[in-house]
């Protein structure tokens, strides 16, 4: 008998499991670097990667006889791990950085802004999750419930104590002194040490980010934020416009793309800086995450998703230093009026915790209507019949996904022509449209296409239609809002680019570069370079008359952190603003 046949059976099984293991790892993570810029990794991706592979393997390994392929039961426990680590690169390619599990609080948020990508993620789980199931069944019959029944108690445990192990303080020294992880370079994290291992070492990131949230309660770390950000008070009271818009990109600026036709809408051209262009400034991300750029923009402080991914998901309602409750403490009234409805990244308590006294989700106003589209096919034709809703308030059109920016702003100025006749105090105006959502959906029959795109990819061509009727109504809304409110300041601008840079398309500035309007007394004023954070402090200084000091502060990063984790403190109810 030889050496090897001594060798008991189950111990073959998890020595050629650990052989899989190896293989289909480096496999992947050297074929990867073809479609993600952390493929290719080092050896070092098997310090606890590998480990981290081979001990899910092992938990989802169910030696089920199957008569075809006997074989195939070891291959399966790596259709869901390498099912996620495709779900992981996939998320990477759409949103420029690493999965957080705090990204995981989002789902509801998803299933509510983009139910059809949310349906996608369920199927495509279900779908590299099912092998499992199948295996786990047919041993489950081979062995018996006893068995199987104690086994699956036996996995699960492991399992939890595996997660509650990667979470403790002894694991973290352990990381710190064997992994090198740079906070700020997603890229060199997950090629140096492997996916799973990254979201291990974000997540407890993210736990010592909430301690540093406690600790910032105690009076020794507390900083005077206004006197910091929004020094001084208000002069003039103008009323103040906030126009942020999801995804307004200026396909102008796509590289190698001409028009038949210029994309931007002739009336837009007045409202511009010269040569007919926006101004360019810095939003904080890109191809998703809106919470985050209106954090800054509200705030005046960096978001820096160092506690929950988006910043609005820590916000309890109570109330915290911002752009908004400051002009609130002298004298204006805030009004926020948002595209979607309450669901999305906890908007409810976020805008609470902002300091708008009212806020408009449309979604759910009644008085925000949709006019009825009934559509007939008559021996192949399609005829559109139009049905009024008589609802003795605003009606909009049924066809567009999202609400076109344009029914938001006639809704705006019909609720801020009765703010102004009736409201003594200066207003704060902040409006949300969320048309520009991939997949960048319009209403053909209301919006025909009038912009066609030298380019393979059909986005562009939808987003530059897109783009012609957006800044028509933009035009057209900002005539309407000076003649009723000449001397206010209004700021138009994108929360991020969309999802659409890649080797194929290709943008002519940096992807965090968005356009913005900054219009003062009717004057376009040029805040190129600006960060989304430093946008608020240029509109505070308009109003306190520090034109001087116009959007520079005197802020170390290490002051702002400090505000940063403050200001979370409060919303939280942890200190009072």
């Amino acid at each position: 008998m030889d050496k090897c046949s001594r060798i008991p059976v189950p111990v073959k099984k998890i020595v050629f499991l650990a052989f899989i293991t190896f293989s289909a790892l480096l496999c992947y993570t050297v074929i990867s670097r073809y479609w993600v810029l952390y493929g290719g990794g080092s050896f070092r991706v098997f310090y606890l990667e590998c480990p981290l592979v081979y001990i899910l393997a092992v938990l989802l390994f169910f030696p089920a006889k199957f008569k075809t392929l006997p074989r195939i039961v070891f291959l399966l426990p790596f259709v869901p791990i390498f099912g996620l680590y495709i779900f992981y690169d996939i998320f990477y390619d759409f949103l420029d950085r690493s999965l957080r599990i705090s990204d995981f609080q989002n789902f509801p948020t998803l299933i509510n802004a983009s139910p059809d990508i949310a349906i996608t993620i369920i199927i495509y789980m279900m779908a590299i999750f099912t092998p499992i199931a199948v295996s786990f069944i047919k041993w489950a019959k081979d062995v018996g419930p006893l068995k199987s029944g104690r086994s699956l108690v036996f996995r699960t445990t492991v399992f939890c104590v595996l997660l509650f192990s990667m979470s403790t303080e002894t694991f973290v020294l352990f990381q710190k002194k064997h992994m090198t992880f740079i906070k700020w370079n997603d890229v060199r994290n997950m090629c140096k040490y492997g996916r799973f291992t990254s979201i291990i070492f974000y997540h407890n990131k993210r736990t010592e980010a909430s301690r540093r949230v406690n600790k910032s309660i105690t009076r020794a770390e507390q900083i005077n934020s206004y006197a910091k950000l929004f020094p001084g008070t208000v002069q003039g009271k103008k009323n103040v416009h906030i126009i942020v818009l999801e995804s307004f990109i200026d396909p102008r600026l796509l590289k190698d793309v001409n028009y038949n036709r210029s994309p931007l809408a002739k009336d837009m051209e007045r409202f511009l800086i010269e040569n007919k262009h926006f101004s360019l400034v810095i939003s904080p991300i890109y191809g998703g995450g809106t919470a985050q750029a209106e954090f800054e923009i509200l705030t005046g402080v960096h978001a820096y998703a160092a506690v929950e991914s988006i910043e609005f998901n820590t916000m309890d309602g109570f109330p915290l230093s911002s752009l908004v409750n400051r002009l609130k403490d002298h004298g204006y009234f805030t009004n926020a009026m948002i595209g979607t409805d309450s669901f999305c990244f906890n908007s409810r308590n976020a805008y609470k915790s902002l300091g708008f006294e009212q806020t408009i989700f449309l979604e759910e106003e009644k008085g925000f209507k949709k006019v009825k589209i009934v559509f007939k096919r008559i021996l192949g034709d399609k005829s559109v019949v139009d049905e009024d809703v008589e609802d003795n308030g605003f009606k909009r059109r049924v066809g567009d996904t999202r609400i076109f920016d344009g029914d938001i702003y006639e809704y705006n100025l019909k609720k801020l022509k009765s703010l102004l006749q009736n409201e003594k105090k200066p207003i704060l105006n902040y409006i949300l449209g969320m048309y520009g959502h991939a997949s960048y959906a319009r209403n053909i029959d209301v919006r025909p296409d009038l912009i066609e795109a030298s380019h393979s990819d059909k986005r562009i061509h939808r987003v530059a239609n897109q783009f012609y009727y957006r800044t028509k109504s933009l035009a057209l809304f900002l005539d309407q809002l000076l003649q009723i409110d000449p001397h206010s300041i209004i700021l138009v601008i994108s929360d991020h680019m969309p999802p659409l840079i890649s080797d194929k398309v290709k943008y002519k500035n940096d992807k965090y570069e968005n356009i913005a309007i900054l219009l003062s007394d009717t004057k376009t004023i040029d805040i190129s370079g600006k960060k989304y954070f430093e946008i608020p402090w240029i509109i505070w200084d308009m109003l306190s008359g520090s034109k001087n000091r116009y959007g520079t502060r005197n802020i170390t990063n290490e002051e702002m952190q400090k505000i940063y984790f403050q200001i979370l403190a409060q919303g939280m109810g942890l200190t009072r603003n």
